[in-house]
């Protein structure tokens, strides 16, 4: 089976990719791939954190997107939370998941249009709340967490951070 549709993701046992509807997994070592979730339907990005995967996946076309976990052993997927804008981009830390939202102009009622709408949003582990972490000015091209940080990279090449328990933004 060849990897299709999506990028690839490696950690240190696993190799990721979407075939959609399915997320696939090859261990590392191993010549068979096995369907980690099937309900990953227009899958936009994913990451592993420990022993789990976390993705964002759109139900059905020009539907606003899912947060969704799944072991990464497999079994049933979670719904984490029911996003309202399109998203993107998705990293994880120990206190929660961020992924890049925005608004598509013109796509009927549920789209603003408006630039500004765009932002970092996170789903808190503790509390389940998604609050709006950070509001970039241009639109995040890359996100990551390192050493307590949210790391994000714009389309003409700033790069920002921010302590991941908030506070200020740094170029």
């Amino acid at each position: 089976m060849e990897p299709a549709g999506g990028h690839l993701l490696l950690d240190a046992d696993v190799l990721y990719w979407v075939r959609a509807p399915e997320l696939f997994i090859l261990p590392i070592g191993e010549t068979t791939a096995s369907s980690l979730v099937s309900d990953a339907n227009l899958p936009v990005d994913w990451t592993v954190r420990g022993d789990r995967v976390y993705y964002l996946s759109e139900p059905a076309p020009l539907t606003p997107p899912q947060l969704r976990t799944v072991p990464r052993t497999g079994g049933a997927s979670e719904l984490l939370a029911q996003l309202e804008r399109p998203a993107q981009l998705v990293a994880v830390d120990d206190s929660g998941v961020y992924w890049f939202d925005y608004e598509e102009p013109g796509q009927g009622p549920r789209y603003c249009g408006y630039e500004s709408a765009a932002g970092i949003q996170k789903y808190t582990f503790t509390s389940g709340a998604v609050p709006r972490f950070a509001a970039p000015e241009e639109s995040v091209d890359m996100l990551l967490t390192a050493a307590e940080r949210v790391i994000w990279a714009s389309q003409v090449g700033h790069v920002w951070s921010a302590p991941a328990a908030g506070g200020e933004l740094s170029l």
